[in-house]
């Protein structure tokens, strides 16, 4: 009986004189045996209710009583989960581990069967052109023939071996201006595919529209900027300006079926993409958000404001048009880029083909200073661009730098005739520059917000004018981050389970936000204050949490939900989790620590969380049950006289004085009926208060009652050298840690009183008048309170 306790149980092999105290703190702990029958009938009460498994795991694991009430709802919760799955062996089987092990081995097989795609299409074709050689044997010397005089040509292999062309060339990829010229009018495609047939004039894409059996068109109206192929110099100044040409999605959209792709995959910024979306599409675009947007750390969008952006005017419309600072700052950055980021691509785009045209020319005279970086401007497969937004169609870079190209007069005056911007189509043209970039963008403006009249502007120039007064200005009709989030929260509901689990990500020190975007189920990263310090490999990594237990989740295909949209969003900086709700059903706080693992904070159970319901130990609770007792009937329960407080008991009352709160605010029980009276029980005048001095049930004790309790607690007699109070250390010499004794018990440490320890015998016997009258005062207790104390105390979603 005394093994679990925290002094053991040999007690022959102890020093006698540490033997002494402990018996004599035996001995003294009376309350123990006196709450012994109440707690009794409780656990016989609780087993009778199915809960002695529950009561066995905690006594093993020495659960503390801060998570009792947790883990009786987790083990009602479980029983519910095992009720509902007991017909499924499937379900059965299935846990967090082992559909995170399945759906990595998804991933792995399906990335595997893309790679083998390839493959296969090369074995295909080989067993098309040996079946075509061995159909066509004259074709096939014809064309040996060709291939060994060395000169082949389109128009030969065309005239001479028709049926072989196809199984030797069965894709064709060539710009339309040299179609024509490549291949015979009557030469016919299953299908041909026009990318950026926005920016394609319809004459261009005509060659081969006219040889396709079907035609697909890609492009975007809201960009669309065709212009007519040219080899002359650009367009001088005073010249009529070019006529407006139709391109080949305008005229094809009118005759073929469309459908609309409303999925956004490189989106650099949220609140950019968002401008985008409203002022063209009418918000119908879609976007996952990027990592850095939730915590608001590397954004990868930047817009840069130049102070001595001025200049003299310029031009026909009187413009201050690529002002030196601007040239230079362009320089500075795409030098930079190339030292710091020499394998991510750039390009450059302006508003202003002059201003192009001095960039480049300032870029070609420092390459002198800088011949280390020949091979960055030297080529590859995506080579550094100067460009104006006219010819940027078709340009993507993974970071962009925008240079609007205009500035203000010496005296700080603005022009607002931002060029083509400010010109009919300057809306695309916008648009166009600001879609251009993979994944980061830098913005270059001479003006500020405050300098501008927005009425003045037209085209473009109004959409330029938003994005400045947003990124400067902080001016926007479109909310914040933190205010989207809490719209979609609040306009698609709350999972009960994802929301636990928010609540337990919180206490961990994470942020945590649910609906994020309406697109990430939850979205949980770490606090900034938290990571200042780290280097950039520590940097944490923001968590996209989804659950499968939603609509869209349903929804998507497996080889969407398993592999495509985890890889999307490890490529927009998230780390990705798919939330099991038989998972978090079952263990929510494991759940909880694998995501605090990820973000890289510390992980603890939730040993706070609480279920309302037995708060506490068996003793607390029957101390609770005492007070409530004694002040429903106005008598003592136990029968105790006057002056038989202990030091022990008025410890043990004092240490839960917080605790019998809890219990006695629900069953508007007075506090000082009965632990007053302990508290103060050595002073025998005052050990029992008059009946019209008690307190009406529910109001709070008094501040002169409070003020005579804690006078007559120094009075009390101090228990000897050897005696430890209750749940505190004894050192070696045998006398109590006063440190120690009020700290609640740390986990895995035995506690002193269980159910069943204590004294051997009481203090002194009771009567058998007041044995029977403590009797029939705990059985009226028990028949009247017992149902509404539980409905009061049980959890809520008990229902």
């Amino acid at each position: 009986m005394l093994r679990p306790t925290a002094g053991g149980g040999r007690l022959l092999e102890a020093p006698v004189e540490q033997l002494k105290a402990r018996l004599a703190a035996l001995a003294e702990d009376s309350p123990t045996l006196q709450s012994l029958p109440e707690r009794t009938l409780l656990e016989d009460q609780l087993r009778e209710r199915g809960l002695g498994d529950l009561l066995a795991d905690l006594s093993e694991r020495e659960a503390p009583a801060s998570v009792v009430a947790a883990e009786l709802e987790l083990a009602w919760w479980q029983s519910v989960l095992e009720a509902m799955i007991s017909g499924d062996d499937y379900l059965a089987m299935s846990d967090g581990e082992q559909l995170r092990r399945a759906e990595s081995e998804f991933r792995r097989a399906d990335r595997a069967h893309i790679a083998s795609g390839s493959a296969k299409l090369r074995w295909r074709l080989a067993r098309e052109w040996a079946d075509a050689i061995e159909r066509h044997p004259r074709e096939a010397d014809a064309l040996r023939s060709l291939l060994k005089d060395g000169r082949i040509s389109l128009a030969a292999l065309e005239r001479q071996s028709p049926r072989l062309l196809r199984p030797l060339v069965p894709v064709w990829t060539c710009s339309p201006y040299a179609l024509s010229a490549a291949l015979p009018a009557d030469h016919r495609f299953d299908a041909v595919v026009i990318l950026d047939a926005d920016s394609m004039p319809l004459r261009a894409a005509l060659p081969a529209v006219g040889r396709a059996t079907q035609v697909v068109a890609f492009g975007d109206a809201q960009v669309a900027n065709p212009r007519p192929f040219s080899v002359g110099v650009e367009q001088q100044p005073g010249q009529a300006p070019t006529a407006p040409v139709e391109s080949a999605l305008g005229a094809l959209k009118r005759v073929l079926p469309r459908g609309a792709l409303r999925t956004v995959y490189r989106g650099v910024d949220e609140d950019l993409g968002l401008q985008l979306s409203h002022r063209f599409y009418n918000g119908a675009l879609r976007a996952l958000p990027d990592g850095p947007s939730v915590t608001g750390l590397d954004r990868p969008f930047v817009l840069e404001y130049l102070p001595d952006g001025t200049g003299l005017p310029s031009g026909e419309d009187g413009g201050v048009e690529s002002v030196a600072a601007e040239v230079n700052r362009v320089v500075d950055l795409v030098f930079e880029h190339a030292y710091h980021r020499p394998g991510v691509s750039l390009g450059v785009v302006t508003a202003s083909a002059h201003h192009a045209a001095r960039i480049g020319e300032a870029i070609r005279l420092q390459m002198a200073n800088h011949p280390d970086l020949g091979d960055f401007f030297s080529g590859g497969d995506e080579p550094f661009r100067v460009v104006h937004v006219d010819r940027a169609g078709g340009l993507v870079r993974d970071h962009v730098i925008f240079s609007l190209g205009f500035g203000r007069t010496p005296h700080g005056r603005a022009m607002h005739h931002f060029g083509p911007l400010s010109e009919p189509g300057g809306r695309r043209r916008f648009a166009l520059a600001m879609s251009r970039a993979r994944h980061s963008m830098h913005v270059l403006s001479c003006f500020q917000p405050s300098e501008l009249d927005v009425t003045r502007l037209s085209e473009g120039a109004v959409d330029f004018y938003e994005l400045l007064d947003r990124e400067i200005a902080g001016t926007t009709d479109l909310g914040t981050r933190a205010t989207r989030a809490a719209a979609s929260a609040e306009a698609l509901g709350a999972d009960p389970l994802v929301t636990d689990l928010g609540d337990r990500l919180a206490s961990r020190g994470a942020r945590v936000w649910h609906h994020y975007d309406g697109a990430v189920d939850m979205a949980a990263a770490i606090d900034p204050l938290l990571t200042m310090g780290r280097d950039d490999h520590e940097a944490s990594i923001p968590v996209a949490v989804e659950s499968d237990g939603t609509e869209r989740y349903r929804r998507m295909s497996v080889r969407e939900r398993t592999r495509q949209r985890p890889e999307l969003f490890e490529r927009l900086g998230w780390k990705h989790m798919t939330l099991w709700t038989i998972e978090v059903f079952t263990d929510p706080s494991s759940c909880a620590d694998m995501i605090a693992a990820d973000l890289g904070l510390e992980t603890h159970a939730d040993e706070g969380g609480s279920a309302g319901f037995l708060l506490g130990t068996p003793a607390d609770i029957a101390s609770r049950v005492d007070s409530a007792i004694e002040a429903r009937t106005g008598s003592d329960p136990y029968g105790a006289r006057e002056g038989e407080s202990t030091p022990s008991e008025a410890h043990t009352r004092g240490s839960h004085a917080a605790d019998d709160t809890d219990l006695a605010a629900p069953l508007h029980v007075d506090q000082h009926g009965a632990q007053g009276e302990e508290a103060s029980g050595m002073d025998a005048e005052a050990s029992e208060p008059r009946p019209d001095e008690r307190e009406a049930p529910g109001e709070p004790v008094g501040a002169e009652e409070s003020d005579a309790s804690a006078d007559a607690a120094p009075e009390a007699p101090e228990a000897d050298s050897g005696a430890a109070p209750e749940g505190g250390a004894l050192s070696e010499d045998g006398v109590a840690d006063e440190a120690e004794a009020p700290l609640r018990r740390p986990r895995g440490q035995r506690r002193v009183s269980v159910p069943g320890t204590g004294p051997t015998s009481a203090d002194e016997d009771e009567t058998p008048a007041e044995s029977g009258r403590r009797r029939a005062d705990w059985s009226a207790y028990r028949e009247r309170d017992r149902d509404r104390w539980l409905k009061e105390q049980r959890p809520p979603h008990w229902g």
